[in-house]
């Protein structure tokens, strides 16, 4: 019994502290910080995602390109 009510003294200061952290402002510089983030990791996998389509079609075009001269040397 104790220890609850430790844990929630505890719990109950620590969220008084960070309410008023937040009132005084002081999340702000980490709010545009984590959305400057966000917004380089968006640009980021979309380029990764396009990087990687660009070496499918360019994997794709061989095996076509080494299909035809197969085919050439056939006939």
């Amino acid at each position: 019994m104790k220890d609850l009510l430790i844990g929630m003294v505890v719990g109950v200061v620590t969220g008084y502290v960070l309410r008023k952290m937040e009132d005084d402002g002081k999340f702000h510089c980490m709010h545009e910080h984590m959305h400057k983030f966000a917004s380089r990791m968006k640009d980021e996998a979309e380029s990764l995602k396009d990087a990687g389509l660009n070496k499918v079609e360019y994997v794709a075009d061989r095996v076509h390109q080494a299909a035809e001269q197969e085919k050439s040397k056939k006939n």
